[in-house]
């Protein structure tokens, strides 16, 4: 399964992938280019004649603004998901996502798209996701919760611990740490910094999963 997920907005580190509110990550702006220029271009070769083309799913409670900025600047088409027909159409896909999960997983199922998006990836298909668009593809979430996810990676969306005098929410700049090589993070160098909003990480069971 060829899950790709913006490293940078949902790496598995010291302060992890994000999510709603204190859990938003902004991003430098060169390094989400970086990110899409990889996944955009690297699994171009399985796309077809429609390849200037990225399928962008906004359940409508992410800001998806400056991610469309981005793929446009990279020359590349828009597309909206409308039904799950989309979803499984679409040559490579893009979930951003900013909302409480269980709200988020209610908009998935009540729409169909939840079974679209778990075919769509068991197909190996380009597909990044970013903030809660790559916490929804855990098994769950502690997030007012325990709440089921689309259980496409074994693993947990947990809330920091602020028992070990660890300030959640969790703000501020980190560095990355790249764990192992990755097509996606060919030119974002190790220990680029990042700005990091949030207080859920997510937390796979297998730590191969994880890049940086």
């Amino acid at each position: 399964m060829a899950v790709l997920a913006i490293i940078a907005a949902a790496a598995v580190v010291t302060t992890t992938a994000s999510g709603f509110g204190h859990r938003n990550l902004l991003l430098r702006p060169r390094i989400v280019l970086f990110a899409l220029n990889s996944i955009l271009v690297i699994r171009a070769s399985s796309a077809s004649s429609s390849g200037s083309v990225v399928t962008l799913l906004d359940y409508g409670a992410g800001n998806v603004r400056s991610l469309r900025n981005a793929i446009h600047y990279l020359g590349f088409e828009v597309e909206d998901v409308q039904t799950p027909k989309d979803i499984l159409n679409a040559e490579r896909l893009i979930f951003p996502g900013v909302g409480a999960f269980a709200s988020a997983m209610d908009v998935l199922v009540k729409t169909g798209m939840d079974e679209a998006l778990r075919t769509y990836i068991k197909n190996d298909r380009p597909f990044p996701g970013i903030c809660l668009g790559l916490q929804l593809l855990f098994e769950y979430s502690e997030e007012n919760g325990p709440v089921n996810g689309l259980g496409l990676i074994p693993g947990v969306v947990g809330r920091f611990n602020s028992s070990n005098g660890f300030r959640v929410p969790h703000v501020g700049w980190n560095a990355l740490q790249i764990a192992k090589d990755s097509e996606i993070l060919e030119d974002v160098g190790d220990h680029q910094h990042v700005y990091f909003v949030h207080s859920y990480r997510a937390m796979p069971v297998c730590s191969s999963l994880s890049t940086s």
